[in-house]
């Protein structure tokens, strides 16, 4: 009976897409990806203890989740010498198993979601490419050529934009997310971009530099560098915007007193570019890298948090309070837990090898099965009887 109803459902209503709230909300949990375990941790971000691990691809490097929160898409980078594709794997988060697999281009490394959760857009490091995603299907609709090297990537607040950083050309690529197709390409104001982090309001996005030891501040509507901001240290990694839009975490590799290698992907491009630039002391005893806090009404940095070693990625608590940030070396990874009214170290929590990337899952507000079936309909533009039986599956899933 209830298949018949949401066969009606389906075909009946046509409206554009909308994102689908899960009836059960979830607890703030972060999703890391162990690299050198191959391997996502989740953890319970209420008493910071690991409540499960999942296995994923060869290489897991960064996640991103849709915004119902249901599933988490994780870059898998490879390995150059087991000739297996790099891919992405889907976490169904109600069970913590992968559902399905999908084959994108050389050097997968960032990832994210459009908010009305319909796209997927993935960075192929190797290929100089991004693909397209469809979150529905799970399949690749379009690879798109961006720069040299395309490391992260970040969808504007409004869905509208999707920004890829350019590692090996110092650029920015802004794919049109209706077209997808690239629509302007900058110069990114420093050395080597990186991580890219929107404010609330998609006004500016900030970029690290990994080369430069710099974060600069793009103005979208113009797509021009507005300020450059030393980054606090040597080596900027990830970058995260606190909810609150008062402050940016930047996560650095290394200390300007004992240099660390940064973390490549798996290309001799970046090694090519790296070697001649990189140092190492390994007569100095290691001080632990920090976490640079940058306040954006002055876009000045107003301290540094020391954490760990070769951090690498961040992300914030829904509300806020704290900062989580990936870090350690090929054998021993951990999560660093910052309080974000002390500005100090919290906690740390203990990874399966080198901890990379960070997300924490979408908590929306809890609806009624009848609201979620409404808006899980607006995922599809025009039913027919062709694709009914998919709209059908799909609020079966969504809408228990």
């Amino acid at each position: 009976m209830r298949r018949f109803a949401l066969a009606k459902t389906c075909l009946l209503v046509i409206f554009s897409g909308l994102g689908v709230m899960n009836t059960t909300q979830a607890q703030a949990r972060a999703y890391v990806t162990n690299t050198n375990a191959d391997k996502v941790s989740v953890i319970d971000a209420t008493n910071n203890t690991v409540i499960a691990s999942i296995s994923v691809g060869r290489r897991p490097s960064h996640i991103a989740f849709t915004p119902n929160g249901r599933f988490a898409y994780v870059t898998n980078n490879g390995n150059p010498f087991d000739h297996v594709p790099d891919s992405v794997s889907v976490i169904d988060t109600a069970t913590s198993s992968v559902l399905t697999t999908i084959t994108v281009g050389d050097g997968a490394s960032g990832v994210a979601t459009t908010p009305d959760g319909k796209l997927v857009y993935v960075t192929n490091y190797g290929s100089g490419t991004v693909s397209v995603i469809d979150a529905i299907t799970n399949r690749v609709v379009k690879t798109i050529g961006v720069g040299s090297a395309p490391d992260s990537v970040a969808v504007a607040p409004n869905g509208k934009f999707a920004y890829v950083s350019n590692l090996g050309a110092d650029t920015i690529s802004v794919i049109d997310t209706v077209r997808n197709i690239v629509v302007a390409s900058f110069p990114s104001g420093g050395d080597a971009p990186r991580g890219i982090a929107f404010t609330s309001n998609g006004n500016f996005a900030y970029v690290t530099h990994v080369f430069s030891n710099t974060v600069t501040i793009v103005d979208t509507t113009t797509n021009t560098i507005v300020a450059t901001v030393p980054s606090g240290s040597c080596g900027p990694n990830g970058i995260a915007v606190a909810p609150n839009g008062e402050s940016v975490y930047v996560a650095h590799n290394c200390t300007p007193t004992n240099l660390q290698v940064i973390f490549p992907q798996s290309t001799s491009e970046f090694m090519d570019r790296l070697v001649p630039r990189a140092a190492v002391e390994p007569e100095r005893p290691r001080k632990p890298a920090v976490v640079s806090i940058i306040k954006t009404a002055s876009n000045t940095v107003v301290t540094n948090v020391p954490t760990g070693f070769f951090l690498f990625d961040v992300a914030f608590q829904p509300n806020g309070a704290f900062a989580y940030v990936t870090g350690g070396s090929n054998l021993v990874g951990a999560v660093y837990v910052i309080d974000t009214q002390t500005q100090s170290l919290a906690a740390t929590i203990p990874m399966e090898g080198s901890s990379l990337g960070i997300a924490f899952q979408p908590n929306p507000r809890p609806k009624s099965k009848s609201q979620c079936e409404k808006d899980g309909y607006k995922q599809f533009v025009n039913p027919t009887f062709k694709n009914q039986g998919q709209c059908i599956k799909y609020l079966m899933e969504h809408c228990p």
